[in-house]
């Protein structure tokens, strides 16, 4: 009987390995089924990151631009004032003089105030 148990262990020891590949096949599609899933959720993970990325930026973007534009706009209107106020002091020199503002001269001080006197007067003395 001992030889027939052996026989028998020995059988099944020799049988085993070809009943335990097509477990290990199953084993390695279930793993390989599992590796995909992990992917594909890493995959949707990541695109997901980076499409809240592209829109931060995006955003960012944005908003120096309009940043800009308003500086552009500021520095516009600062230049524009500028201006305005050099028209305005051109303007108020202008009546000065034709309209006797608060231009005081000393009489004799210019060499032609002696001169339009002289024309004023009838003479004949050259400017």
């Amino acid at each position: 009987m001992r030889a027939a148990s052996n026989a028998k262990r020995l059988a099944c020891i020799a049988v085993a390995p070809f009943l335990l590949v097509p477990l290990a096949s199953a084993q390695e599609a279930n793993d390989l089924q599992e590796q995909l899933q992990q992917l594909k959720q890493q995959y949707e993970q990541t695109t997901k990151d980076l499409q809240q990325r592209i829109a931060v930026l995006e955003q960012q973007i944005e908003k120096k631009n309009e940043e800009a534009a308003q500086e552009k706009e500021t520095a516009q209107k600062e230049n524009q004032s500028t201006v305005s106020v050099a028209e305005l002091a051109a303007e108020n020199a202008v009546k000065k003089v034709l309209f006797g503002g608060s231009n005081r001269r000393v009489s004799g001080t210019n060499p032609n105030d002696a001169n339009l006197r002289s024309l004023a007067r009838g003479g004949n003395q050259a400017c």
